[in-house]
């Protein structure tokens, strides 16, 4: 079994829903308290019959940034700094 790294807001999803589908809670009620709609307990319920508990892992968790400055260009923004500012702590 592959483990999977689930925030805590993720992990609490996945036992409202375990909850749900075992009929000790409400749709409404678990919607209310989490103030969710029930469309998004349907959601959650959905995606966990689908693909257990990692179909409430967020879909971006483990991937790069599209916006991530690549390595190289933050290497020559360190670098100018550096070079043209004083850093030292007085």
């Amino acid at each position: 079994m592959e483990n999977i790294i689930m925030s805590q807001k993720e992990n609490e999803r996945v036992k409202v829903v375990r909850d749900i589908l075992a009929g000790r809670r409400t749709q409404v009620g678990e919607a209310k308290r989490l103030k969710v709609t029930t469309r998004c307990i349907r959601y959650w319920m959905e995606s966990f019959e689908v693909d257990g508990a990692e179909g409430l892992v967020h879909g971006n968790r483990g991937k790069e940034s599209p916006r991530r400055v690549p390595d190289k260009e933050r290497e020559e923004i360190a670098s100018l700094i550096r070079n043209s500012y004083d850093l030292t702590v007085t």
